[in-house]
């Protein structure tokens, strides 16, 4: 059981350096970016003031028209279209980290659920009794041809579309305990908001809220309707 206990810990410090490393080399970008765009505004700051004055003006004399010499025009756009692609890559960075980082999450807690399975008979017992229900209730037919084979039941895990789900019923939790709860709403949000971005683009939609909805339908209106 020692041993047991121990990888867990050496398996969750790996993941927290996977996190870290992550996260020292956003930084590090995010630095880089923001003197990017502190340089770019240095050397052409007057043009963008004086852009500023010119739209000022033009407003005030109730003009649509702006005139500018052409040599300034073609600096003052090229300097918002550096501003706009720093501003775009950061956005596209950022949401790059934040799938993977749930993606080392999401692979740790799968780890965590095979390295039980294997040490616990208990966890073990219950798992297969899920395994069995879930073959009888004839969501996956061919399952019963592994039943027997214990290794080859564990790695089944990972081919159910919520394996959190799997192992959470088997382990008894439950997240409606308020010890729990905070952290499984984060986890559900943070669960879809990586479905979003991979599958349907970055801003959200209903589709993001009706799931969010479904996951946490059986917890109290008040407290999903403040969580939402």
């Amino acid at each position: 059981m020692e041993d047991y206990i121990s990888e867990i810990k050496r398996r969750g410090e790996a993941t927290l350096e996977k996190f870290l490393l992550l996260l020292t080399e956003e930084t590090i970008l995010s630095e880089k970016r923001a003197e990017s765009l502190h340089n770019i505004r240095n050397k052409h700051v007057h043009l963008i003031d004086e852009t500023n004055k010119l739209m000022d003006s033009a407003v005030k004399l109730k003009n649509n028209e702006v005139t500018m010499k052409v040599e300034e025009f073609i600096k003052v756009k090229k300097n918002l279209k550096d501003y706009d692609q720093l501003s775009t890559s950061q956005y596209l960075a950022s949401n790059s980290y934040f799938i993977y980082l749930f993606a080392l999450f999401d692979q740790f807690i799968l780890e965590i659920a095979k390295l039980s399975l294997k040490n616990n008979p208990t966890i073990m017992q219950n798992y297969k009794n899920y395994c069995i229900s879930y073959f009888e209730s004839g969501q996956d037919k061919n399952l019963y041809k592994i039943l027997p084979y214990e290794n080859q039941l564990i790695d089944y895990l990972s081919n159910f579309s919520s394996p959190i789900s799997v192992i959470t019923k088997i382990l008894g939790i439950d997240f409606k305990k308020e010890i729990y709860a905070s952290h499984y709403f984060n986890f559900i949000e943070m669960k879809e908001r990586r479905n979003l971005i991979v599958h349907r683009g970055t801003f959200y939609d209903q589709l993001y809220f009706k799931t969010i909805k479904k996951y946490l339908s059986k917890f109290p209106q008040n407290k999903l309707n403040k969580f939402l």
